[in-house]
């Protein structure tokens, strides 16, 4: 029997599952398989290295896997192994430009009203705190403008429109969060 983390397949089965070749092609761009290999080798499950771990011993650790002929599974994960390795390069080149360029070019520290930068402030941290706790519904703007000094710095006309914001941006959060959910739904009942 051959062992893998998850599995005990005996070398019949290994040979048959290896030599598969006659099955008709799966769609993969939508596909489990797909999906599950994406995420392994982000986590580092499955090394992008494939002298750290052959595509043979990668076929065997999923179900999933198995629904592809070996030659054809092993191809892909190649493709995603260079397609993943490619992007970690290109992130990191753009992180250390991103970098590169705060460090030549910072954020003003006033926005051209003469204001404290809002994004980032502790007056931000404040009022997302603040909404947390239902602050926003209780009080009038006027009224939370007063409560922080970090407030004062900011026109009450300004702070209301920070407060509204930050509502709006809530709230199509929790849309888009039930969208994605409601989606998921629909397509976990066409799979049953």
């Amino acid at each position: 029997h051959f062992t893998t983390s998850q599995h005990h397949i005996s070398i019949a089965t290994l040979q048959r599952l290896m030599s598969n070749t006659h099955k008709p092609e799966i769609p993969w761009a939508k596909g489990d398989a797909k999906r599950i290999l994406k995420k392994e080798l982000k986590r580092g499950t499955i090394p992008l290295n494939a002298d750290e771990m052959a595509p043979r011993v990668v076929y065997m650790q999923h179900p999933e896997f198995a629904d592809y002929p070996y030659q054809q599974f092993r191809d892909r994960l190649n493709d995603l192994r260079k397609h993943i390795k490619e992007k970690k390069i290109r992130s990191t080149f753009d992180a250390h430009a991103l970098e590169r360029d705060r460090v030549s070019h910072p954020k003003p520290e006033k926005n051209h009203r003469g204001e404290p930068r809002w994004e980032g402030s502790k007056a931000e941290r404040l009022l997302k705190r603040d909404i947390d706790n239902q602050k926003h519904k209780t009080l009038k703007p006027q009224a939370l403008h007063s409560t922080q000094k970090e407030y004062q710095d900011y026109p009450l006309a300004v702070f209301r429109k920070h407060i509204h914001q930050e509502v709006k941006r809530r709230k199509f959060i929790a849309q888009r969060k039930a969208m994605a959910e409601k989606k998921k739904n629909e397509k976990s009942k066409t799979k049953t």
